[in-house]
């Protein structure tokens, strides 16, 4: 269901964000698939606010 596959980006996030020396770029990959398919089913503010903040930290690594 969505608010599973939800709580699975948010779990990969946080897998993610875990080891800020060596961040598992693999389960942001995995996050950034899950939202951008949530993305294309709803729009709502839950799904927004972690595409916004997935697009956020997509940049912060661009810049390092």
């Amino acid at each position: 269901d969505e608010d599973g596959e939800l709580e699975l980006a948010d779990y990969y996030l946080l897998m993610f964000s875990l080891n800020v020396e060596e961040p598992d770029l693999e389960s942001l990959d995995k996050a950034k698939d899950i939202l951008m398919n949530l993305f294309k089913v709803r729009q709502d503010e839950k799904v927004i606010s972690r595409v916004n903040m997935l697009l956020n930290i997509m940049k912060a690594l661009e810049e390092m």
